[in-house]
């Protein structure tokens, strides 16, 4: 009987943690996927702000850009019609300020806190195109820096809107998560790093460079307003769903009941004997 009874519990306790993730709003969640399985998505900000002032003027930083960045992903994320119904949106960037909030890391962008270290889990945008298979294969530079492109762009708002084209967001980060020294977002100077959100490649800009070449990290640089890039939490697809195959697939609660009633059972049994 005890043994039984650990078990059962142990697969309770099992089903009950796979609710620790965020389930996904069904707009979400990307074709093909099925219950239980976790993904990222990332949006461009349609609202922008000038994340690159020097105040007071010179180095080493301005602290209103990291709260400006916050505020900027938040607003975003917060009131998009394919966003606002998830908590828990990041703002995908690198501040001058190592321990800035929001900030991916003082160093590479793949082994930061924005992922909350998932490092598995595919990347999509808010139409379910897929963005990287992991955050590694996101921040590995690009065909230019010996990896892999984006297999698509990262292209649309909060709203599901295409970015427009020639438009750009904040990032300070290059094609590889590593800080675009003295561009990062709160420097100001010359500039701040800001990608192209319709772009898939990491091409390196500088003399010798293709024209027309472009980075989806860092094309180049800005004092201006502009979006930002925004990550959201570890999401799931609903457990209470359909897998791809279009079988149902029972939720937890119904999990629960039925296992209460097979320890009622086993218990019932066993006192017979």
């Amino acid at each position: 009987m005890r043994f039984v009874v650990v078990i059962l519990f142990s697969f309770l306790f099992g089903a009950k943690n796979a609710l620790a993730q965020v389930d996904a709003p069904p707009a979400l969640v990307p074709s093909g996927l099925n219950p239980g399985d976790e993904f990222f998505v990332i949006f461009v900000s349609s609202g922008t702000d000038n994340l690159c002032r020097e105040i007071p003027p010179g180095p080493p930083f301005s602290p209103m850009d990291d709260t400006a960045a916050i505020n900027l992903a938040n607003t975003a994320a917060t009131t998009g019609t394919l966003t606002s119904s998830v908590a828990g949106w990041q703002a995908l960037y690198i501040h001058e300020r190592s321990d800035a909030l929001g900030a991916i890391t003082d160093t590479v962008a793949a082994s930061g806190i924005a992922f909350n270290n998932n490092v598995t889990q595919p990347i999509y945008n808010v139409r379910g195109d897929l963005i990287a298979n992991n955050r590694t294969d996101m921040f590995d530079g690009g065909v230019a820096g010996g990896g892999t492109d984006l297999i698509n762009p990262i292209l649309y708002d909060e709203n599901g809107a295409i970015f427009p084209t020639n438009s750009f967001a904040y990032t300070g980060f290059d094609g590889f998560g590593m800080r675009t020294v003295g561009r990062t977002l709160g420097y100001g100077g010359a500039g701040c790093a800001v990608g192209e959100p319709d772009r898939t490649d990491a091409v390196v800009i500088g003399p010798g460079s293709p024209p027309g070449s472009s980075n989806w990290a860092d094309f180049s640089n800005s004092a201006s307003s502009r979006g930002i890039y925004v990550l959201s939490p570890l999401l799931r697809v609903p457990l209470a769903s359909t897998n791809a195959t279009g079988v149902p697939v029972a939720p937890y609660g119904f999990a629960l009941v039925l296992g209460l009633l097979m320890l009622v059972g086993v218990g019932r049994k066993l006192k017979k004997y």
